[in-house]
């Protein structure tokens, strides 16, 4: 019994570790760096358990990065029709 308590308590650090890296780029606007360097310093935690954290919290929660691409492509988009109709 003590060791599924022990368990259940490192996956809810786990968890607000994760919660805490979606904080930091979509409330606070950090870069995936700045957020894998607060993660190391804040939770005392190695740069590949940061790296393998962001990661996993972009899976669970949605990558910003993958949002900013499809707004950019529409963005590009909306410029060439504009160009288009101008040049007709």
């Amino acid at each position: 019994m003590k060791h599924l308590w022990i368990f259940l308590q490192q996956k809810r650090k786990e968890k607000n570790r994760l919660k805490y890296i979606w904080a930091l780029r979509y409330e606070n606007k950090y870069s995936r760096g700045q957020a894998i360097k607060i993660i190391e310093r804040d939770y005392k935690v190695s740069q590949a358990t940061a790296y393998h954290d962001y990661s996993l919290a972009m899976e669970l929660f949605g990558s910003m990065e993958q949002v900013d691409v499809a707004t950019e492509r529409m963005i590009l988009a909306e410029s060439y029709l504009n160009i288009y109709q101008f040049r007709i």
